[in-house]
């Protein structure tokens, strides 16, 4: 059967009608449509603005030492997440057994990256990171504070100096593959409202069932919308 990935986290929907969303799970892209007049809207409560737009939410902020990097350079990136009171954040609750989760993603989507940074003593976290090509990106720094129920998902922009050649997004498509794995998408989005994915994996015409868990889950499902890159 499909595997299915749900938010345990946090309920995600879509935030804005017909909004292009890029699903990073071997390339399979899916564009979220207007829900109409007459589709049931989910509980306000349960609804929650996209994130990673910005850098500092509810008093904690990401703050990289540096945002320039050279293209196709291995280069250590070092970053603090920062208090609501100025200090830096010592105490997370690890998610997917990691204490936070770094994704980047260049512009146009075209590359994306989840890395794991380690933090020294001091709270700075550090992780050799290489931009493979000249123009803008997007680094999100995902984590739990320790006194917080809830995550957060902070966003900065990153530049690789050069002249941008940013490519154009491939079009919607629920099927891709990937090293020999057929992965299918089923699930349709709807703009303001909760949707159920689920991903079928075959290789060779046949389901694979022997997998195994990778940081705490058989799946994870990165969602970007191509417009802001808010991280839904």
């Amino acid at each position: 059967p499909p595997r299915r990935f749900g938010a345990n986290r946090r309920r995600v929907a879509a935030a804005a009608a017909a909004a292009a969303v890029a699903l990073v799970a071997g390339g399979l892209a899916l564009a979220s449509r207007d829900s109409g007049d007459d589709a049931t809207p989910t509980d306000e409560a349960e609804l929650r603005a996209p994130m990673g737009l910005t850098s500092t939410e509810s008093g904690h902020s990401f703050v990289a030492e540096s945002t320039q990097l050279q293209p196709g350079v291995e280069t250590p990136f070092r970053f603090r997440i920062t208090t609501p009171g100025g200090g830096v954040l010592q105490d997370y609750r690890p998610q997917h057994e990691r204490d936070l989760h770094l994704i980047v993603v260049s512009r146009d989507l075209a590359g994306f990256q989840h890395v794991h940074p380690t933090r020294a003593d001091d709270g700075t976290w550090e992780v050799a990171l290489t931009l493979p090509a000249a123009g803008p990106y997007r680094a999100y720094a995902d984590f739990v504070p320790a006194n917080r129920e809830d995550g957060l998902t902070l966003g900065l922009d990153l530049t690789a100096a050069g002249e941008d050649a940013p490519r154009d997004l491939p079009e919607p498509s629920t099927t891709a593959d990937v090293d020999g794995y057929d992965i299918a998408l089923a699930g349709q989005l709807a703009a303001e409202r909760e949707a159920e994915l689920a991903f079928r994996i075959e290789r060779g015409g046949s389901p694979v069932t022997d997998l195994d868990p990778y940081l705490g889950a058989y799946g994870h499902l990165v969602a970007i919308r191509a417009d802001a890159l808010a991280y839904l």
